[in-house]
């Protein structure tokens, strides 16, 4: 697991329901609303070859986000340039190329996972 790239993204406030949790925890069955952003955001490489980064949008309606991608602080070998793939329900779409560092806009969908992976081009 790596830190995820910085979003700037609006927040959401959501409802709640504590249940996933022993009965006997003191917080069980706690309920409410919470703020936090609108998009969930992580990252994960594998060895030194390929980096993914996983978004998650919670709003009810597609959102744009621009995220800044930096192979090197995904843990990837610098010098390379990166193949840029987006995955989700809808299948595995091209994103182009990303010669270290690059800025992507991406459409999120609500409610799904979309995935970005990133792995060394091939000569």
């Amino acid at each position: 697991m790596l830190r995820p790239p910085q979003l700037d993204v609006a927040s959401v406030t959501l409802d709640y329901f504590l249940y996933n949790a022993g009965k006997d925890f003191a917080s069980f069955g706690d309920s409410g609303a919470i703020t936090v952003p609108s998009v969930v955001c992580s990252a994960w490489r594998i060895k030194r070859e390929r980096a993914a980064v996983f978004f998650s949008n919670l709003l009810k309606d597609e959102q744009t986000v621009k995220v800044t991608l930096d192979a090197r602080l995904l843990g990837l070998e610098g010098g390379n340039r990166f193949l840029v793939t987006s995955m989700g329900r809808d299948g595995v779409r091209p994103l182009g190329s990303l010669d270290g560092q690059g800025t992507l806009t991406i459409d999120l969908p609500p409610r799904r996972i979309i995935a970005i992976e990133l792995q060394p081009e091939l000569p």
